[in-house]
């Protein structure tokens, strides 16, 4: 028997239906991937609406939210672990320090004492923190890739001075610069970092 005829009938018999069921079973799961992940970020939506906040950011694994509310001067961090919500409150009077940190590097920061401050503060204060990105003068930074945006705070307690939020979902090659999901990201970095300035600012004030 002609062995291509063999060839054609081990395609149909049995590399076609594997390669079937493993489309369908891949389906699957990421159907059930994206369910969850929904599910995930709709409880961090609902967690705490009580607590009224101005706005808050969901980060892109959907296992960490951070909230404010100016009324209250008032940050609230939530972390998901599974089915648990941790939360914890950050007076306007605690925050140290908030700090961009782009691919590992310093981009701007606000702190107790100098509201403005950070290396490349000239390029953030002429155009934004996405005016710095890809540039090439001594105010920017040439990341044609960008992998992390995040967010760092330091909190007034010696038991957990140290918070991060990502504000850039995993990519292991990372995002163009020009790619809207990263300047999304870093206008909402930007944002917050903004917000956190105004309460060392303001409670700088009451301090006074």
């Amino acid at each position: 028997m002609d062995p291509m005829y063999w060839f054609i009938l081990f395609l149909l018999c049995i590399v076609l239906p594997i390669s079937i069921i493993w489309a369908i079973t891949s389906s699957i799961k990421q159907k059930e991937n994206k369910t969850a992940h929904q599910y995930s970020k709709y409880n961090l939506q609902k967690h705490d609406i009580e607590f009224q906040a101005d706005r808050y950011y969901i980060s892109p694994e959907n296992n960490t939210k951070i909230s404010f509310n100016k009324d209250k001067q008032l940050f609230k961090l939530y972390s998901k672990n599974g089915e648990n919500i941790s939360e914890t409150c950050i007076p306007f009077s605690n925050v140290i320090e908030s700090t961009v940190i782009i691919d590992d590097q310093t981009i701007a920061k606000a702190e107790r004492g100098n509201q403005i401050a950070g290396a490349l503060i000239g390029g953030v204060v002429a155009g934004g923190i996405g005016a710095i990105i890809g540039g090439s003068s001594a105010n920017t930074v040439n990341h044609k890739y960008i992998k992390k945006v995040v967010l760092k705070i330091i909190n007034d307690d010696f038991n957990c001075p140290n918070y991060y939020i990502n504000f850039l979902p995993f990519n292991e090659k990372g995002f163009l610069n020009s790619d809207p999901v990263c300047i999304n990201a870093i206008k909402e970095v930007e944002y917050w970092q903004s917000v956190f300035e105004l309460a060392i600012r303001k409670a700088s004030k009451v301090a006074q």
